[in-house]
């Protein structure tokens, strides 16, 4: 060829130009190109490829690659099909896109010499698989000068599950980062030890959509932390609002709380809190509800769940952009929503004055607003809204706030390997934890009957639990629906009166639910403690039902 292409980028920047060129121009952008692209190198390690001729010039012929795979439309690959095709035992991934094929025979060249072999990428493609066979949430990379961990957050908990090579480790990185995350989202190379680095990248397995939220930074002295959050994008949810842990009492406020036309409905907890989830099973009983004849728009970055019957924006954030530019994209992004007629808007979490102000005006303009905060308890939620912007007596007024709910997870033991209370008391009568819990149970006036449906974690877990002692998680939560009473005592300030009332006419604190969990044998005591606190440190002035 008579060009001297040296880098990846070179071949990119050649296969734009033939597609600027092309009197055939395909509809994808070059942008979306760019996406196919990063699946290139893995062509090997997929099922199988096919070339058909695109057109004939100078003699020379000008072909399209087209890999079949999952990623392929099938009514592409029907097309495909009636254009007549060849076997080809080596070639790249370019779905239905027609290029040179010097070009693709010199990426092929340039990307094995930078070491983005199929071997490696075969390797990823490994460690998101195993993560998902043991329902990771998330995949903790950390490395030091001598050593790579690769670890498994299950049920809340981090597990080691392998050592790497460090040379090994290095390449698989780099090879995803710099060819699977999307457009927009990564620096143009990843530099793990000297600077915090973040992308988003899809993976493929058995016919699902993983999306990984890739986020690195460096470590002190020497090494780097990556953790990829995992979430299913194909998947449909299945899940109801019982069956994600609220007690009885707590799904029926939150119903409660949906059927209004108005207001915003807060979901309040730390990171991991099943925040995102919890919102995406409420948007999806909203949408079957109003049998998709409300306008319902989500405001995300990115989406984590698909909604059918939503309107998804996603906020695009690119790898050069300050915190400060992000709240502007998501606040213009708001601001646009606004304008599409919807009828519900779920706008991902309000972080600053701007947001807060666009929340203010969707409320007061009759919309349904469903959105994420960072607080310690329901009642904190209303202080958060009112230092970030907004004002306080519209914030306490009538119909403005519909529903507060704040929420964490705690992992449920095995009920095939845990001790019952009578064995474990057996086996650690001095345990000061099983001595909080007897104390608990007095003070609330109850016998030792009430501890018998009691279950403590069995360390060394089951074939049932997969050693691991827990067999998922639940939310334990607190459902405030204000009334004029509460909102009475907030405008006043009188927040440990409002607290009071809350909690004569039954509201539950989390603590409480969480409680009521460990009589019904679903959470070790132990376990409470661990996201909870100490035992003896919760009120409780309230009855707590079974």
């Amino acid at each position: 060829m008579s060009n001297n292409y040296q880098t990846i980028d070179d071949i990119y920047g050649g296969i734009y130009q033939s597609l600027e060129n092309s009197n055939d121009r395909p509809a994808a952008s070059v942008h979306e190109l760019d996406f196919v692209i990063q699946d290139v190198i893995q062509a090997s390690v997929k099922k199988e490829q096919y070339v058909f001729a695109k057109a004939l010039k100078n003699g020379q012929q000008e072909i399209g690659v087209v890999f079949i795979s999952n990623e392929v439309p099938k009514a592409r690959y029907e097309h495909i099909k009636k254009q007549g095709k060849s076997y080809l035992k080596e070639g790249l991934t370019i779905m239905v896109q027609p290029v040179v094929a010097s070009l693709l025979d010199e990426l092929i060249t340039l990307s094995l010499r930078d070491e983005i072999d199929t071997g490696i990428l075969s390797e990823f493609y490994t460690i998101v698989k195993e993560a998902v066979d043991h329902k990771a949430s998330d995949i903790h990379i950390e490395a030091t000068a001598t050593r790579v961990e690769l670890k498994h957050r299950i049920n809340g908990l981090v597990y080691l599950h392998k050592a790497y090579d460090a040379e090994v480790m290095l390449k698989i990185l780099r090879a995803i980062y710099n060819t699977k995350g999307h457009y927009g989202t990564v620096d143009k190379q990843l530099d793990l030890y000297n600077k915090a680095q973040q992308a988003v990248i899809d993976q493929h397995i058995e016919g699902m959509v993983y999306r990984l939220r890739f986020q690195s930074t460096p470590l002190y002295p020497y090494g780097y932390n990556v953790v990829m959050r995992v979430l299913s994008m194909g998947k449909k949810q299945s899940q109801t609002i019982h069956s994600l842990g609220y007690a009885s009492e707590q799904v029926e406020l939150i119903d409660k709380a949906l059927v209004s036309p108005e207001g915003v409905i807060i979901f309040s907890g730390e990171t991991g809190s099943g925040k995102s989830t919890s919102l995406s099973v409420v948007l999806k009983l909203m949408v079957d509800r109003c049998h998709r004849q409300k306008k319902i728009l989500t405001i995300e970055s990115p989406p984590e769940y698909i909604i059918d019957g939503a309107c998804q924006i996603p906020v695009h954030e690119t790898a050069d952009d300050t915190s400060q530019m992000t709240l502007e994209k998501f606040n213009h992004t708001f601001k646009a929503a606004m304008r599409l007629d919807p009828d519900v808007i779920m706008a991902g979490e309000i972080r600053d004055r701007s947001s807060a102000v666009l929340l203010q005006q969707a409320v007061q303009s009759g919309h349904k607003v469903l959105t994420t905060l960072h607080a310690q308890n329901a009642f904190l939620c209303v202080e958060r809204l009112m230092g970030i912007g907004i004002d306080k007596e519209v914030l306490l007024s009538p119909k403005f706030l519909s529903m507060i709910v704040h929420q964490t997870l705690v992992p449920i033991v095995c009920p095939e390997c845990s001790w019952s209370y009578d064995q474990y008391r057996s086996i650690y009568p001095d345990c000061a934890v099983l001595h909080r819990l007897e104390q608990v149970n007095r003070d609330s006036g109850h016998d030792c009957k009430a501890l018998q449906h009691v279950r403590f974690a069995n360390r060394d877990g089951c074939d049932h639990c997969d050693h691991k002692a827990v067999i998922g998680r639940e939310v334990v939560a607190e459902v405030l629906i204000p009334t004029e009473a509460l909102l009475e005592k907030m405008r006043l300030g009188r927040i440990s009166e409002a607290k009071e009332i809350w909690y004569q006419t039954g509201g539950q604190s989390m603590a409480i639910h969480a409680l009521s969990k460990v009589l019904s044998g679903l959470l070790c005591p132990a376990m409470y403690e661990y996201k909870m606190g100490r035992l003896d440190q919760i009120e409780v002035s309230n009855e707590v039902n079974i």
